[in-house]
């Protein structure tokens, strides 16, 4: 449709040539825009208030023309009576879409030209496809009465056709302003979600360096425990322990080797309860000797008993009660601090979140700059300069 192509060539650059050179600043944009579209909107109420009084007239002169349309006696036209048939009812037809757009132009709200305009355009685009033919056919026998009805028509379409020429640069105005509206407030919402994740980063920050301060004192901890003179003992005790286990498991391998297990058993072989004995000795040694006095006196019995025996057990009997002595110190031995791992887990949470944060905030960062270019770009449809600083 005429209207409809010619709506998509408004943006023409000569336009804004004619237009005089203005600059605004960003943080002025918005009361800017809302200034302009306040403008725009006081000459589009002035088009509207022209465009409702050019319906009422249409409407008034079509009501006076109909009536005289229908009037028109086709039954005293020199033609034949299929003819006449055929021009009455083109005729009636067309009083009926004419009584329809008159209608429709008379209910549509007015919005905006540009809204405004193409749904008027879109009802005569209608109604004289629909009644070209009807109007062809009806004219056949009908003639002033019927051209007048569409000359009233034809002339306001044309004048709403002058109407949005004159009217082209504020249809290309509103809709630049209302597209840099909504990217100004795509930006303020840009610019919001910045201001939380910065506060969020400055929060991680304070956590980040509390944290490590945290880690810093107990590190401090962990080396004046290191360097204090009862952790030196406790170290030193804890490698004679270990020295002295390996001792006692020495010991016991050496007394079981002095035990002849085979005349035990030939000695003991009769009694169940002896020969009990004697095989948890075998199987677990160590375990089964406890301290030694059950052994010595089955070896005494046995007649297999010697000095070097008794110095053994004996020595596994001083050994084990030196370990026993010793571990009961080492409870006492100051702990380290365990919450470092834990610390240091922590640090390496935060320090994710944060490194996640900055990544959202560089990408809001480049985004808020395209929406910042767009806005320039269409400015300058408008001959207008952005001055961001």
């Amino acid at each position: 449709m005429a209207l409809i192509n010619f709506l998509k060539n408004i943006l023409k650059k000569e336009e804004s040539k004619e237009l005089e050179e203005e600059k605004v600043t960003f943080s002025t944009l918005h009361t800017w825009v809302k200034d302009k579209q306040g403008e725009l909107k006081k000459r589009e109420d002035a088009v509207a208030d022209t465009h409702n009084n050019k319906t009422l007239l249409l409407r008034k002169k079509i009501d006076e023309q109909l009536p005289i349309l229908k009037n028109v006696d086709i039954e005293t036209k020199k033609d034949d009576a299929r003819t006449k048939l055929i021009v009455k009812n083109n005729l009636n037809n067309y009083i009926t879409f004419v009584e329809r757009l008159i209608k429709n132009i008379t209910d549509l709200k007015y919005t905006t030209i540009e809204e405004y305009t193409r749904n008027l355009d879109e009802y005569f685009a209608d109604f004289f496809k629909k009644t070209n033919v009807t109007y062809e056919k009806s004219n056949y026998l009908v003639g002033k009465e019927l051209i007048a009805v569409k000359e009233e028509l034809v002339k306001f379409y044309k004048w709403e056709q002058q109407t949005i020429e004159k009217n082209k640069n504020l249809i290309a105005r509103g809709k630049i302003l209302a597209s840099i509206a909504l990217k100004h407030a795509t930006y303020n919402e840009f610019e919001e979600n910045c201001k939380e994740i910065t506060s969020t980063i400055t929060n991680l920050n304070k956590k980040i360096k509390e944290t490590q301060e945290k880690r810093k004192e107990l590190e401090k901890k962990v080396e004046e425990i290191k360097n204090s003179k009862e952790h030196v003992e406790m170290e030193k005790r804890e490698k004679e322990v270990e020295q002295t286990k390996i001792a006692l498991k020495n010991t016991y391998v050496a007394l079981k080797q002095l035990i002849d297990f085979k005349r035990l058993t030939n000695v003991f072989h009769s009694s169940r309860q002896e020969m009990t004995k004697i095989k948890s000795y075998k199987e677990d040694f160590e375990a089964a000797l406890k301290d030694g006095e059950e052994l010595l006196s089955l070896l005494q019995e046995a007649k297999l008993d010697n000095e070097t025996i008794k110095e053994k057990i004996q020595q596994i009997k001083n050994k084990k009660e030196e370990l026993k002595e010793n571990i009961a110190i080492l409870k006492k031995k100051p702990k380290m601090p365990i919450e470092i791992k834990q610390i240091e887990n922590d640090l390496e949470t935060l320090e994710k979140q944060k490194a996640q944060e900055l990544a959202i905030k560089e990408k809001l960062t480049q985004s808020k700059k395209d929406v910042v270019l767009n806005i320039k770009e269409e400015l300058l449809k408008m001959n207008v300069i952005l001055q961001i600083k």
